[in-house]
């Protein structure tokens, strides 16, 4: 079960379309969503999910379309004029950039704000402290938990939440956390982010 403000997937390539990116802000700015606000997931290339997992609100991809999103058991499963489809691991809205209505251009600035957000949190320095710095090797241990204060976190090559393990993020409503992973972040079964 993923419960987070949003995940963002995003390549360090921009897609031309964006306007360039503001100045990068302190590692406890909050970050400025913008249009990307309205998105649980929103990915650039591929988004594959596990088998039993669930992602609470809307999910989005662009500028690659529908088939790149993997696992999701789409209804409609193809191409669609409608502006989104729905799956049953998803509790909002599944939107593509091959699908109609105004879906396109809204995806489109969407991941324009996605882009300004990445280059943002990838430019803040990482917090002081060992523990900020490939915390526990990039690894939550299977079935454990751990509890992570507010900050910026540098993972060196991936980070692996595993299965059953709890990540608690502690802190109050206007608290930040960044991951900055060089690899990729895999989510095990029954792994949570609280």
């Amino acid at each position: 079960h993923i419960r987070l403000g949003l995940l963002l997937l995003c390549s360090t390539a921009s897609s031309g379309a964006c306007p360039p990116s503001p100045p990068p802000k302190s590692a406890t700015a909050p970050v400025e969503l913008g249009g990307a606000r309205d998105f649980a997931l929103l990915a650039k290339d591929a988004a594959t999910s596990a088998v039993g997992a669930t992602f609470v609100g809307d999910l989005g991809i662009s500028p690659h379309g529908y088939v790149e999103l993997t696992g999701f058991a789409l209804n409609p499963a193809g191409a669609t004029t409608d502006p989104f489809s729905t799956s049953p691991q998803v509790s909002g809205l599944v939107y593509a950039s091959d699908y109609g209505g105004g879906t396109p251009a809204m995806l489109e600035a969407a991941v324009c704000d996605m882009e300004a957000i990445y280059f943002d949190a990838a430019s803040r320095p990482v917090s002081s402290g060992p523990s900020y710095s490939n915390f526990q090797g990039g690894n939550v241990a299977t079935n454990t938990e751990v509890t992570l204060a507010a900050g910026v976190y540098k993972f060196d090559t991936l980070l692996q939440i595993g299965a059953g393990a709890t990540l608690n993020l502690v802190g109050s409503s206007s608290s930040v956390w960044i991951f900055q992973i060089a690899g990729y972040l895999n989510v095990d079964a029954d792994a949570k982010v609280v």
